[in-house]
């Protein structure tokens, strides 16, 4: 227990705040300040309780240990577990966190008995706001919680390197989200009461697109069905406005978030040597730097860049770079008065930091290069 039980005193004084007598012309005392002092005590429901009390009731900080062996060491106010507090359950739990009114309340973590440890938020004694689910067995979740259930935004990840990223309801996929298998093929969709449902892009592991049609987790592959959902998805799909410059959909190939990045600054550059002409696009902006070589230019047309002809940093990236089996695929579509246009797909991209391999993926690209960069 907290304290040494001294028989021969019943109280002891822990901290003294002095009574202040503030007398005013009538003589009563304005304020006076009662004194808390640590006892040892057995409350009224069998639990043993050691620390400060005021007028018998625990205030301040103190240890409570419950008949079933359940302890609490923190703050106690007007009996009740509030502020900063660690919880030891006798099945082996563990909170460390913020209480009020007796339920943990605010930002805590859960150490549980059988290996599961949660950090985040909780309200009312259960897991609620953002917060941190990590499994014994190395599965972890990261996002909204309500009452003590996936709800909102999330992320699930799992040890085999499946991941769901999207919307939660009630602890069940719900709503838009990406489906991302251990061996890379993906789907990219709706979901309904934890299963695929609707239309959808699938992906295969080597970044072929097409567009898919689920019903409660089963897929449809009717032909007529399957070409009607796709002439839906292209209705629907977000669109992207090319003003000029350069412009594409740059795509995380871990939670395969997409976003639309573009930049006015874009020129070409060329080189004449004895058997060929070197083309190199560039294009600089605050959160791209990109930079094309095509070896032997000759003209509107298709072009294969491997590794080496390509420089691409993203948002301050280190560089990211192509695969020595990857190519990416520029095709000049115009040149006309000093302005060189072209398309250009880039399916692999990998960037490696601290062991770990990142993989990108850009599509939808378009480019207008001027004859020199913007002043």
């Amino acid at each position: 227990m907290l304290l040494t039980r001294i028989k021969k005193y019943h109280h002891i004084v822990l901290s003294i705040s002095f009574l202040t007598l503030l007398l005013g012309t009538s003589g009563h005392a304005e304020e006076v300040t009662l004194p808390a002092f640590l006892e040892s005590v057995t409350l009224p429901s069998g639990a043993q309780y050691d620390g400060q009390l005021i007028k018998g009731i625990p205030n301040g900080r103190g240890q409570l240990l419950n008949a079933n062996g359940d302890q609490y060491d923190g703050v106690f106010v007007d009996g009740k577990f509030e502020g900063r507090g660690v919880f030891h359950w006798v099945n082996g739990d563990v909170y460390k966190g913020k209480w009020s009114q007796g339920k943990r309340q605010g930002f805590g973590s859960m150490q549980y008995a059988n290996g599961n440890h949660y950090e985040g938020e909780w309200l009312a004694g259960k897991r609620h706001g953002q917060g941190q689910l990590t499994f014994r067995s190395g599965t972890r979740y990261e996002g909204q919680w309500k009452s003590d259930l996936k709800h909102g935004d999330g992320m699930l990840i799992y040890r085999s390197g499946q991941r769901y990223i999207g919307k939660y309801k009630a602890d069940l996929r719900h709503g838009k989200g990406v489906l991302v298998r251990a061996n890379g093929e993906s789907y990219r969709g709706t979901f309904s009461k934890d299963k695929e449902h609707g239309v959808g892009e699938c992906s295969t592991k080597y970044g072929d697109v097409v567009t898919c049609l689920f019903n409660k987790g089963k897929r449809i592959t009717k032909k007529n069905l399957v070409e009607r959902a796709a002439a839906y998805q292209k209705n629907n799909a977000p669109t992207y406005e090319f003003q000029g410059g350069i412009g594409f959909v740059f795509e995380d190939g871990f939670t395969k978030k997409r976003r639309y990045l573009q930049n006015d600054n874009v020129w070409w550059e060329s080189k004449v040597a004895l058997l060929s002409t070197e083309l190199r696009i560039r294009s600089e902006g605050d959160n791209q730097f990109i930079h094309f070589i095509i070896r032997e230019y000759d003209g509107v047309g298709k072009y294969h860049i491997k590794k080496g002809d390509l420089l691409i940093a993203i948002e301050g990236s280190d560089p990211l770079e192509l695969p020595e089996a990857s190519e990416a695929i520029i095709e000049i579509t115009s040149e006309h008065k000093g302005v060189i246009e072209g398309k250009f797909t880039l399916p692999s991209l990998t960037l490696t930091k601290n062991n770990a391999v990142f993989k990108y993926t850009i599509r939808n690209g378009q480019f207008e290069a001027s004859d020199s960069p913007a002043k």
